[in-house]
């Protein structure tokens, strides 16, 4: 099997593909294209070849994709601050691109364990409709899809089992700030269908920058627990990581939970793809991006690039290294004069 990057070319001989998503794909003596959902960084694909009694000619070309997919890119909606996590030692939810309504990705919740709860939450300010497309694959009448505005009086969506896509609407009359959240809650044992939750096509008609004039980290954080430090400085809270999902509270308050860097090829060159920053921190928080060579002079001059994806901005140094690290630095004003 030969792997590279590219368009998805498969060439073989009274062979049988099985793919895990239960699709089979069957190529007899010509040559055929094997076209399959793109592979995201938790999942995988098991290609299983079965050649027939006095065959054994095999040869494909199969490319395969790793991606990395922030919520708002999953579910369609950058405007809205997004964050996610999970009880205990349950995962948060992540974007994917093998099932979902608008047949290109949504967001999956996690790896749920018995009595726990996989939480996905939105920020957004005023009155709307809130409308979004769900769907759910679990043990029938016990776990459960809810859903929650301002963390008051959950409605339950779904009791499990199997349910294919279908919408549902919230009006929204408080013209005041918000917390959206939806919650797939296992029940205290078994394991059934594929025990999870998708969403996708987040709408939502009312305001979504949620920060007061006044509101800057120390807000943030307070409204998690946070504190600062005994001289009064905020420095500990910012760098440190509430959730511990490896992104520091600075970059998570400046980006929003699921924030992604990758280095990948820009206009023939090597170059950086990173999150943008969401607009109602950038009075109290400044983004830079650095790059070097060692490690240890970040000096190489970078330029952003246009054409980025929505939600997303490219960089590269003004002239192309031979190799090169980059890294993103947030740097707090507690004040937008400060």
């Amino acid at each position: 099997a030969h792997y590279f990057n590219g368009t998805s070319e498969d060439w073989t001989e009274y062979s049988e593909f099985v793919i895990i998503n239960n699709t089979n794909y069957y190529i007899n003596g010509t040559n055929g294209t094997l076209t399959t959902p793109t592979i995201f960084s938790d999942e995988s694909i098991v290609l299983t070849v079965d050649l027939d009694d006095g065959y054994d000619l095999f040869m494909i070309d199969l490319p395969i994709t790793i991606k990395d997919m922030e919520l708002r890119e999953a579910l369609d909606n950058y405007e809205m601050v997004w964050s996610t996590g999970g009880t205990t030692t349950n995962q948060g939810w992540s974007g994917q691109g093998f099932d979902s309504y608008d047949g290109e990705d949504a967001a999956k919740s996690g790896t749920t364990f018995d009595n726990g709860i996989s939480w996905l939450e939105a920020s957004a300010s005023g009155s709307g409709t809130l409308s979004f497309w769900y769907k759910i694959s679990s043990e029938p009448n016990a776990d459960r899809l809810q859903f929650s505005i301002d963390g008051e009086n959950p409605t339950i969506i779904s009791f499990g089992g199997e349910q294919d896509w279908i919408q549902e609407t919230f009006e929204v009359s408080s013209n005041s700030n918000h917390v959206f959240r939806w919650e797939y809650v296992k029940d205290k044992n078994t394991i059934a269908g594929q025990d999870s939750v998708w969403i996708d096509q987040v709408t939502w008609s009312g305001s979504t920058n949620v920060m007061n004039p006044g509101d800057c980290f120390p807000s943030w954080a307070e409204e998690r627990g946070l504190s600062a430090d005994t001289n009064g400085s905020w420095r500990t809270a910012f760098m440190g990581d509430i959730d511990g999902d490896g992104i520091p509270n600075g970059i998570e308050y400046s980006f929003g939970s699921n924030m992604s860097m990758r280095i990948k090829i820009i206009h023939d060159e090597p170059g950086l793809q990173v999150s943008e920053q969401l607009v109602s921190t950038t009075n109290y928080v400044d983004v830079s991006v650095h790059a070097t060579t060692n490690l240890t002079d970040w000096d190489l001059e970078v330029s952003e690039i246009p054409g980025a994806p929505d939600g997303h901005k490219w960089y590269a140094p003004t002239n192309i290294p031979n190799n090169a690290f980059y890294k993103v630095d947030a740097l707090m004003r507690e004040t937008p004069e400060n």
